[in-house]
């Protein structure tokens, strides 16, 4: 539990505890930590026990919640126990919560602190220095910009990739550079990059058009560096699938069009790929369930009797939607044709004066969003959804044999970011009984219920998008090259369209199909035409042989083009035939990718050439997950493209990492913290990651 205080009560006996709901709250916990068995009763919780038994392996209460109106809280048990609070971060200072805790340290000033931050930062942004130094192999730039929620900064995150001696991806964090007014336009962030890139030197990946080329001009200029934009600039693989899918669920009428408003700038402070088990919320949301466990197993699961008033726990819920998400949640919209403001009851009985409301026609998707945020928002809302989740999966379990069923809890997705909605839709159609049960017993929600169709729509949506699931899980992997993987990912996603399209009876999502498989040969094309991503791709696959025979000539002509550049620099070796390594098994979407594409028999005859010899695919595939493992195992063996693999095999083909390094500042630039300047949060952020990094160096 995050941000949680914890105390422990005295041996058995009754205990009050006096609750500051500013500072704690909502979430508190009793544990028999230490003791076999304890018997609880409580007053002043949301789920109260009384004489019940408490221990591990049996009802353990992990996630009760502290009730807003009790000021105390009473225990009676007949062991000492922990109890458990969360605390509110922006509920108290650090140095209240010293006090509060009765700590006798004296904390030290902020003038302090900002000294000693400054230092730390400056002797590891040397060490920074002196390692990009010491690379030998190409560097590859991975740069892009964001703006805090409070739009007070913007920074431009950037990041450098490169293979280590050691046949290690390593990305680390050069810069996280606070931007003026302008610089984050495309012409003045090219000004910006190269002004701190001066520093450190290497280049690669640059996303932005205008920048890319501004770039090229200026590296010219100053410092005689070639930087062809077509070549050198690798478009991210994650915004083009991003764009892609927005373009699909546009079509469906449920998201703007990626021309008027692109999604994927608006949330890169999310992560790219969402897990539902990287979501704290849904996870606390499901822990919770923990707490009434007990209960529901041994209550007759009479869920009609349980139903609330609708009415009545409006004021319960916990996730406070603007006017528009909760007219949609509703499912009303101002009438147009009565100006007459008519008088509507709250869920409090007082009246308030506003426009007409008739219903209002939702796609199945706004309706499904609809019922999740519904049944998430409210205690006893969940309370009853997980008394039907019980009631139809009890002891069943999911496809890959993970979590019970009946202790899921439908996600509530982020409408502007797809993969959130994809989970959302792939959970409902887990957990459809359920959802349908749950709305039947709402007689204001009845118009939100889903119909046969629209659960075959939803399960026609859910194939259609999986497929960019997959892509977005494999090109999220950290530490191991991604773009010899981008135009095998581009052809998957292309094949898979062409293939909904030719299959799906459904008009609507064939469509919307059409639409993405326009959007996508947009960069597809255009990848197709970029040599970092040929040669990366050639690297390890004989891919190209499954396109056109024009771009597999292509290919073969550009990779012996760089090879000779690379053999002109790179002193011969002794050609000497080697034995085929087995690859590992895997069912990677990469592996699947790399099944079948067929290398040379390792029974050949000897090649003359080293060239020759990797076309005849001696050495064997390797590992498709782990490729820095066979380059590890085989470098001294092919000595000029092993040089070509340690600087091609850097350059990302997604800018995964750069989203990271957003998500991770968010906590930094959070509301709480709203009062730091710009240099201080480039200075705690880096040094922050800096530190993880173990660069530190302690004599």
């Amino acid at each position: 539990m995050p941000n949680t205080h914890s105390t422990i009560p005295p041996s058995q006996g009754t205990h009050h505890i006096t609750v500051n709901h500013a500072v704690f709250g909502p979430t508190c916990g009793l544990l028999p930590v230490g003791v076999d068995s304890t018997v609880l009763t409580t007053t002043g919780l949301r789920w109260n026990l009384t004489d019940a038994e408490s221990s591990f392996g049996g009802l353990v209460s992990t996630s009760n919640h502290l009730v807003p109106e009790q000021k105390t809280v009473t225990i009676t048990t007949s062991k000492p126990i922990w109890w458990t609070m969360e605390l509110r971060p922006e509920g108290l200072r650090l140095r209240e919560l010293f006090k509060y805790l009765k700590i006798n340290y004296v904390l030290p000033s902020d003038t302090t602190v900002r000294n000693t931050l400054a230092h730390i930062f400056a002797e590891l942004h040397s060490a920074v220095v002196k390692e990009l130094a010491a690379v030998k192999s190409k560097i590859a730039y991975s740069t892009d910009t964001w703006s805090t929620p409070q739009m007070m900064f913007t920074f431009a995150g950037t990041l450098a990739h490169f293979i280590n001696d050691d046949w290690e991806l390593v990305e680390r964090l050069i810069d996280f550079k606070h931007l003026d007014i302008d610089e984050h336009k495309g012409v003045h962030a090219a000004k910006a990059f190269v002004k701190s890139a001066s520093q450190r030197g290497g280049l690669n990946k640059i996303t932005n058009d205008v920048l890319a080329r501004t770039l090229g001009r200026l590296l010219l200029q100053r410092y005689g560096i070639q930087f062809e934009t077509k070549n050198a600039q690798i478009r991210c693989l994650a915004h083009v699938v991003n764009l892609v899918v927005q373009k699909i669920l546009s079509d469906l009428d449920e998201a703007d069009d990626p021309e008027a408003a692109d999604y994927f700038v608006l949330n890169k402070f999310m992560e790219f790929h969402y897990d539902p088990k990287d979501d704290e919320e849904l996870q606390d949301l499901e822990a919770e369930g923990a707490a009434e466990a007990d209960e529901l197993l041994c209550e007759d699961l009479d869920i009609p009797k349980l139903v609330e008033n609708d009415d009545d726990d409006d004021d319960d819920d916990e996730y406070e939607d603007d006017a528009d998400e909760e007219e949609e949640v509703l499912g009303v919209e101002a009438s147009e044709d009565d100006e007459e403001e008519q008088p509507r009851s709250t869920a409090k009985g007082r009246s308030k004066k506003g426009k007409k409301k008739k219903p209002k026609k939702l796609t199945v998707v706004q309706k499904l969003r609809a019922i999740v945020r519904k049944i998430v928002s409210s205690p006893q809302r969940r309370t009853i959804f997980r008394r039907h989740a019980h009631k139809f999966y009890d002891g069943k379990k999911t496809e890959d044999g993970g979590k019970c069923i009946a202790e899921l809890m439908p996600i509530r997705d982020v409408k502007t970011r797809w993969n959130w909605t994809h989970a959302m839709i792939q959970r409902a159609l887990i957990m459809r009984k359920a959802i349908t049960a749950w709305v039947m017993d709402h007689d204001k929600l009845h118009h939100l219920l889903l119909t046969a169709d629209d659960w075959y729509l939803l399960e026609q949506l859910e194939s259609l998008l999986v497929i960019f699931t997959e892509v977005t899980r494999a090109m999220s992997m950290s530490r191991t090259p991604t773009l010899p993987y981008v135009l095998p990912m581009y052809e998957h996603m292309r094949t898979s369209l062409v293939d909904t399209i030719e299959t799906t009876a459904e008009r609507t999502v064939k469509r919307a199909a059409q639409a993405g498989l326009g959007k996508l040969m947009q960069y597809y094309e255009k990848a197709l035409q970029n040599e970092s991503c040929i040669i990366a791709t050639a690297l390890r696959l004989s891919w190209f042989s499954c396109l056109a025979p024009q771009h597999q000539v292509k290919a073969t002509s550009t990779f012996k083009k760089v090879y000779a550049k690379y053999e002109a620099s790179t002193p011969t070796a002794q050609d000497v035939p080697l034995r085929p390594v087995a690859a590992a098994k895997s069912g990677s979407l990469m592996s699947r990718l790399s099944s079948n594409v067929e290398l040379g028999s390792a029974d050949q005859p000897p090649a003359l050439s080293e060239l020759q010899r990797w076309q005849a695919g001696e050495g064997g595939k390797g590992d498709a997950d782990f490729p820095l493992v066979w380059w590890k195992a085989h470098a001294q063996d092919f000595k000029v493209i092993s040089r070509i693999a340690r600087d091609y095999l850097a350059i990302p083909g997604a800018s995964v990492s750069v989203e990271r390094l957003f998500s991770a500042s968010r906590h930094l630039c959070a509301n709480t913290r709203s009062s730091l300047k710009a240099e201080t949060i480039v200075r705690a952020l880096c040094t922050k990651i800096w530190l993880r990094a173990n660069l530190l160096k302690l004599y």
